[in-house]
């Protein structure tokens, strides 16, 4: 009985954090229409939670998110009527590769959809990337051999592959031709780096519009991230 009444307080909390998550990307205009979708995973019980495929964030209902139970051969368990995201696999995957995270952030925010789109890694202009990113923001490699099947996880693979070049993992990752993706350890987290990276980027055009191409220092650059990010941190607004 214990046992019981602890998963569903798991259950619960997971179930709010993902419906706060998604409402978020409204609420922040990071999204339009039934575009994005956020989850998290519940790795002691293996459960993803998971906003239902064609809902809108708008006002998303907790009954619009799915649950899905997963094992070693990642094959998916219905546990709710709803019908989960396209992107489950692509978040699934992510979890299994990134033991840090235990929450995702997906959607088409203008700035960071546009830089996406164009190829771009925007370099380090400023402070506010500084605090955000060591290097650049990634964008994830080509999807090789996409088809109905395969896509999903090979989205989640090109991310991965292209993760591995760094020194230390960023807040998130610009998807190629896509959008953007963020993640975090808390439900806040994931949300607040999903909107730093869109400001960043939304700074970067309005730089790259002005001409201004000099990098930050590299010095100034690390003294920032390192403040925020290092060991011995100690930034705070």
């Amino acid at each position: 009985m214990e046992r019981n009444i602890n998963f569903m307080k798991n259950s619960n909390y997971f179930l709010n954090q993902v419906l706060t998550l998604n409402k978020d990307l409204h609420k922040f205009n990071l999204t339009f229409l039934n575009f994005g979708n956020a989850s998290a995973v519940d790795r002691k019980n293996k459960l993803i939670y998971i906003k239902g495929s064609g809902f809108e964030t708008t006002n998303l209902k907790s009954h619009q998110i799915a649950i899905l139970k997963y094992d070693e051969k990642d094959l998916f368990i219905n546990k709710s009527k709803v019908k989960p995201s396209v992107d489950t696999k692509t978040h699934l995957y992510l979890y299994r590769q990134i033991n840090e995270i235990n929450f995702i952030v997906h959607t088409h925010s203008l700035f960071a959809t546009v830089i996406a789109q164009s190829h771009q890694e925007p370099y380090c202009a400023g402070t506010t990337h500084a605090d955000f990113f060591y290097n650049t923001i990634p964008l994830s490699f080509p999807v090789k051999y996409p088809t109905t099947h395969n896509y999903e996880i090979e989205v989640g693979k090109s991310i991965i592959k292209r993760l591995k070049k760094e020194k230390f993992l960023p807040p998130g990752i610009l998807l190629r031709d896509h959008g953007i993706i963020a993640w975090g350890k808390s439900a806040k987290n994931a949300i607040n780096n999903l909107i730093a990276i869109e400001k960043i980027c939304q700074i970067y055009y309005y730089s790259q519009a002005l001409k201004f191409k000099k990098p930050l220092p590299k010095a100034l650059h690390l003294l920032h991230f390192f403040r925020k990010n290092g060991y011995n941190n100690f930034y705070g607004q």
